[in-house]
């Protein structure tokens, strides 16, 4: 009987291992300017960032990811915090899905508001489709909304071009508390060496007219290429 008792608290254990067996992966990167669906965060400038993923076997994930940023002289703060947890299902060998709930949190910040957000995600034959929506956009209480597209083909062995397009819309865009809606896209190219890896891209934003354009400082928006170098482990 002893045995039998042994035997089935290692069942469980066992069990339970397995149910909480996760996959934690880690990623650094020096960017040549934190740009955020279109606009930079940092002034123009380049941005630390890292990040921390914990993947659950059940789907389940969580992560937090942090950047240095600027909003201008004006504005207290110069980190972002993302706190982040969701659940990641696979339909077949070419279809995905997930869900993910995230903070935006601004340490050490009494100018920039935390406000949460809702993505939904949907990936099909190489191409991820992904909708942001919240209620309260930057603390405001007004809805914001954001959908994209993103797709990455091998040119050749070890380079890859890369494709994204966005568009952003909603309450908290049509009210012009920011920048009216707009479309915001790149092209660029994407290759790892040394055990690194590199990427560059052109950004191109269509604005609903050239008076919202900002060309350098805080929330810069045009055109230009943007650098990034990282390192996953």
């Amino acid at each position: 009987m002893k045995t039998k008792l042994l035997a089935t608290a290692g069942l469980l254990v066992a069990a339970q291992a397995t149910a909480i067996a996760a996959e934690v992966s880690g990623n650094v990167a020096l960017t040549s300017d934190y740009r955020w669906r279109g606009q930079s965060l940092s002034a123009g400038n380049p941005a630390i960032q890292a990040g921390v993923d914990v993947n659950f076997d059940s789907g389940w994930f969580v992560g937090a990811w942090a950047s240095n940023l600027d909003y201008g002289q004006d504005t207290s703060g110069d980190m972002e915090l993302d706190l982040y947890a969701g659940y990641w299902g696979e339909i077949d060998d070419n279809n995905s899905y997930s869900a993910t709930l995230i903070s935006y949190q601004y340490p050490g910040s009494s100018d920039i508001d935390s406000y949460e957000e809702l993505i939904l995600g949907f990936s099909s034959y190489g191409v991820d489709l992904e909708y942001y929506v919240t209620n309260n956009a930057g603390n405001t209480g007004m809805t914001s909304h954001y959908v994209s597209a993103n797709y990455s083909h091998e040119l050749m062995d070890n380079l890859n071009l890369d494709l994204h397009a966005g568009h952003n819309f909603g309450e908290y865009w049509d009210s012009g508390y920011d920048y009216l809606s707009y479309v915001d896209t790149s092209i660029g190219l994407s290759t790892s060496h040394f055990g690194l890896d590199f990427s560059a891209a052109y950004l191109v934003n269509f604005m609903d007219n050239q008076e919202e354009v900002v060309d350098s400082g805080a929330f810069k928006n045009s055109n230009g290429l943007l650098f990034t170098v990282s390192k996953s482990f």
